[in-house]
């Protein structure tokens, strides 16, 4: 999130909710690499003057909602579209996702940000 402010201008927040705690090592990769890749394309396509990054602790889930004020897109109804749209980065954060057993789920219309929301269930 520096390299964002740093590089992309962006001013960036970072909220953590609940107790933190480690997740599996499959885990907490999946979740780094989704997160640099929101991240990247934030500085890369998104125009954003604002990001922020919640993530969420509880017994039984972890939550992290990345959401920027930038230009937002036409987001696909299904995944299986994202690679027909070009999306190839979306589509690698989704596949990750589905390997740790988390749902992405992406938001976003023109003019109107976007948000990617990532949902683990905990054991």
């Amino acid at each position: 999130m520096r390299d964002l402010e740093k590089t992309a201008k962006v001013q960036t927040k970072f909220v953590v909710d609940g107790q933190a705690r480690r997740l599996t090592s499959a885990q907490e990769i999946a979740i780094y690499r989704i997160l640099q890749e929101a991240l990247n394309n934030i500085a890369r396509s998104a125009q954003a003057q604002q990001a922020s990054v919640k993530v969420s602790f509880s017994e039984s889930e972890f939550v992290m909602w990345i959401e920027d004020d930038g230009k937002g897109f036409v987001a696909p109804e299904r995944v299986s579209d994202l690679v027909a749209s070009g999306h190839y980065g979306l589509m690698g954060m989704q596949e990750r996702a589905e390997l740790i057993g988390a749902r992405l789920a992406i938001r976003s219309a023109p003019n109107a940000g976007t948000t990617i929301e990532v949902l683990l269930p905990l054991s």
